[in-house]
């Protein structure tokens, strides 16, 4: 791996609304269950408004009727990369993202994802 691509990537991420929140959302998620925004602003250190502000500028942040997080890289939505982690089952959004859980949440993850060409596993 190149590194002018290891510096794009670290460009593009820092690009992202909302991006110091994505570790302690997916710690929080990794649970299996909807995130309150409460929840996550006492994990991050950051007030609800805050909290708020980023997912609403973080316009792929996926929200329940009751407006909890439910993905954010991570998902408790069902993807075509299915994420078993401490025996349960969850989602990532890409399979580039599920390559990051394993660091942030500090434990092994296991992948199953489908190739969009083939349809296999």
């Amino acid at each position: 791996m190149s590194t002018g691509y290891v510096e794009q990537t670290t460009a593009l991420i820092g690009r992202v609304e909302g991006q110091k929140l994505l570790p302690h959302a997916i710690r929080l998620l990794s649970s299996g269950e909807p995130v309150a925004l409460e929840q996550l602003a006492q994990a991050a250190g950051w007030s609800v408004e805050n909290v708020e502000a980023a997912l609403a500028a973080q316009t792929s942040a996926e929200r329940d009727d009751e407006r909890r997080l439910v993905g954010l890289a991570l998902t408790l939505r069902p993807t075509t990369h299915r994420v078993t982690v401490d025996g349960r089952i969850l989602y990532a959004w890409c399979a580039t993202d599920t390559l990051m859980l394993p660091v942030i949440l500090g434990r092994p993850v296991r992948v199953d994802s489908t190739c969009p060409q083939t349809g296999q596993a």
